[in-house]
Protein backbone atom coordinates (compact mmCIF):
# COMPACT_ATOMS: atom_id res chain seq x y z
CA UNK A 1 0.00 0.00 0.00
CA UNK A 2 1.03 3.05 -0.85
CA UNK A 3 0.62 5.99 1.66
CA UNK A 4 -0.79 8.82 -1.47
CA UNK A 5 -4.32 8.59 -2.35
CA UNK A 6 -5.66 6.45 -5.14
CA UNK A 7 -8.36 6.40 -7.77
CA UNK A 8 -10.05 3.39 -6.01
CA UNK A 9 -11.06 4.84 -2.90
CA UNK A 10 -14.80 4.52 -2.95
CA UNK A 11 -14.67 7.92 -1.10
CA UNK A 12 -13.45 9.84 -4.16
CA UNK A 13 -15.97 7.77 -6.45
CA UNK A 14 -18.57 9.15 -4.00
CA UNK A 15 -17.07 12.35 -4.66
CA UNK A 16 -17.13 12.51 -8.02
CA UNK A 17 -20.65 10.83 -8.12
CA UNK A 18 -21.65 14.84 -6.72
CA UNK A 19 -19.74 16.58 -8.31
CA UNK A 20 -21.08 15.24 -11.78
CA UNK A 21 -24.91 15.00 -10.19
CA UNK A 22 -23.87 18.47 -9.66
CA UNK A 23 -23.00 19.50 -13.32
CA UNK A 24 -26.15 17.51 -14.50
CA UNK A 25 -28.52 19.98 -12.81
CA UNK A 26 -26.54 23.05 -13.68
CA UNK A 27 -26.83 22.23 -17.13
CA UNK A 28 -30.01 21.51 -17.25
CA UNK A 29 -31.31 24.78 -15.65
CA UNK A 30 -28.81 26.48 -17.79
CA UNK A 31 -28.54 24.71 -21.33
CA UNK A 32 -24.72 24.18 -22.70
CA UNK A 33 -22.55 25.40 -20.16
CA UNK A 34 -18.72 25.46 -20.51
CA UNK A 35 -17.64 25.44 -16.99
CA UNK A 36 -18.79 26.65 -13.93
CA UNK A 37 -16.43 30.48 -14.82
CA UNK A 38 -19.14 31.06 -17.75
CA UNK A 39 -22.12 29.92 -15.10
CA UNK A 40 -21.37 32.51 -12.82
CA UNK A 41 -20.82 35.51 -15.57
CA UNK A 42 -24.61 34.16 -16.74
CA UNK A 43 -25.73 34.49 -12.83
CA UNK A 44 -23.66 38.02 -12.28
CA UNK A 45 -24.83 39.77 -15.55
CA UNK A 46 -27.94 38.77 -16.32
CA UNK A 47 -29.82 37.23 -13.10
CA UNK A 48 -29.96 40.05 -10.57
CA UNK A 49 -31.09 38.22 -7.01
CA UNK A 50 -33.55 40.63 -5.43
CA UNK A 51 -33.03 41.07 -1.95
CA UNK A 52 -35.59 40.02 0.05
CA UNK A 53 -36.36 41.33 3.83
CA UNK A 54 -37.23 39.37 6.59
CA UNK A 55 -40.86 40.57 8.21
CA UNK A 56 -39.41 41.47 11.31
CA UNK A 57 -37.08 43.45 9.82
CA UNK A 58 -39.49 45.48 7.75
CA UNK A 59 -41.81 46.27 10.41
CA UNK A 60 -38.72 47.97 12.60
CA UNK A 61 -37.48 49.62 9.23
CA UNK A 62 -41.34 51.19 9.46
CA UNK A 63 -41.24 52.08 13.05
CA UNK A 64 -37.86 53.85 12.39
CA UNK A 65 -39.20 56.09 9.44
CA UNK A 66 -42.92 56.77 10.75
CA UNK A 67 -42.51 57.20 14.40
CA UNK A 68 -38.53 58.06 15.06
CA UNK A 69 -37.71 55.28 16.59
CA UNK A 70 -34.05 55.90 16.34
CA UNK A 71 -34.65 58.93 18.37
CA UNK A 72 -36.33 56.65 20.92
CA UNK A 73 -34.02 54.32 21.75
CA UNK A 74 -30.99 56.93 21.61
CA UNK A 75 -33.28 59.47 23.96
CA UNK A 76 -35.49 57.13 26.26
CA UNK A 77 -33.50 54.00 26.49
CA UNK A 78 -29.96 55.00 27.41
CA UNK A 79 -29.21 56.17 31.08
CA UNK A 80 -27.11 59.25 32.06
CA UNK A 81 -23.54 58.50 31.86
CA UNK A 82 -23.22 55.09 30.95
CA UNK A 83 -20.91 51.97 31.76
CA UNK A 84 -22.11 50.16 29.31
CA UNK A 85 -24.79 49.96 26.29
CA UNK A 86 -25.94 46.95 24.06
CA UNK A 87 -27.44 47.16 21.02
CA UNK A 88 -29.67 44.25 20.27
CA UNK A 89 -30.01 44.22 16.04
CA UNK A 90 -32.08 41.96 13.77
CA UNK A 91 -31.05 40.99 10.14
CA UNK A 92 -32.46 41.74 6.97
CA UNK A 93 -32.16 38.72 5.31
CA UNK A 94 -33.60 36.58 8.05
CA UNK A 95 -34.40 37.00 11.68
CA UNK A 96 -30.77 36.51 13.15
CA UNK A 97 -30.35 38.50 16.26
CA UNK A 98 -26.92 39.83 17.18
CA UNK A 99 -25.54 42.20 20.23
CA UNK A 100 -23.07 45.34 19.55
CA UNK A 101 -21.52 46.01 23.12
CA UNK A 102 -20.04 49.30 23.65
CA UNK A 103 -18.37 48.71 27.56
CA UNK A 104 -16.55 51.69 28.64
CA UNK A 105 -12.41 50.23 29.12
CA UNK A 106 -10.12 51.77 31.61
CA UNK A 107 -9.09 54.78 30.28
CA UNK A 108 -13.31 55.89 30.35
CA UNK A 109 -13.69 55.44 26.25
CA UNK A 110 -16.15 53.15 24.83
CA UNK A 111 -15.08 49.91 23.08
CA UNK A 112 -16.92 48.06 20.82
CA UNK A 113 -17.64 44.41 20.48
CA UNK A 114 -19.40 42.24 18.19
CA UNK A 115 -19.83 39.48 20.49
CA UNK A 116 -17.63 36.85 18.16
CA UNK A 117 -18.71 37.98 14.98
CA UNK A 118 -16.54 39.61 12.65
CA UNK A 119 -17.10 43.58 12.24
CA UNK A 120 -17.55 43.42 8.66
CA UNK A 121 -20.12 41.10 8.60
CA UNK A 122 -22.39 43.46 9.62
CA UNK A 123 -21.89 46.01 6.17
CA UNK A 124 -22.00 49.48 8.10
CA UNK A 125 -20.23 51.66 5.63
CA UNK A 126 -18.41 53.55 8.49
CA UNK A 127 -15.17 52.17 10.65
CA UNK A 128 -15.55 50.73 13.63
CA UNK A 129 -13.75 53.40 15.62
CA UNK A 130 -16.15 56.12 14.25
CA UNK A 131 -18.99 54.49 15.75
CA UNK A 132 -17.09 54.03 19.22
CA UNK A 133 -15.92 57.63 19.31
CA UNK A 134 -19.31 58.66 18.46
CA UNK A 135 -20.80 56.96 21.50
CA UNK A 136 -18.05 58.49 23.59
CA UNK A 137 -19.09 61.78 22.66
CA UNK A 138 -22.81 60.12 24.13
CA UNK A 139 -23.97 60.84 20.15
CA UNK A 140 -25.45 57.27 20.56
CA UNK A 141 -28.38 57.92 17.81
CA UNK A 142 -25.59 58.36 15.57
CA UNK A 143 -24.25 55.06 16.38
CA UNK A 144 -27.50 53.91 15.97
CA UNK A 145 -27.97 55.27 12.35
CA UNK A 146 -24.56 54.26 11.29
CA UNK A 147 -25.61 50.35 12.44
CA UNK A 148 -28.52 50.97 10.66
CA UNK A 149 -27.16 51.69 7.86
CA UNK A 150 -25.68 48.01 7.00
CA UNK A 151 -27.42 44.97 7.17
CA UNK A 152 -28.56 45.20 10.26
CA UNK A 153 -31.29 47.35 12.43
CA UNK A 154 -31.42 48.15 16.14
CA UNK A 155 -34.07 46.29 17.53
CA UNK A 156 -33.60 47.63 21.55
CA UNK A 157 -31.39 49.33 23.59
CA UNK A 158 -29.93 48.52 27.10
CA UNK A 159 -27.57 50.22 28.99
CA UNK A 160 -26.47 50.06 32.61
Amino acid sequence: MTAGTTNDEPGRHRVLDVVHSFFKVITRGFGEAKSLSYIYNVNKNKLKPKRVMSQRFKEIKKLNIKEHYESFLANECIVENPKEVIFHTVASMCDNEHMFRFKKDASGEFKLNCNGFAYSNFGISDHKYQLEWAADKGDFFNVIQMINSGFQVVEEVRSR
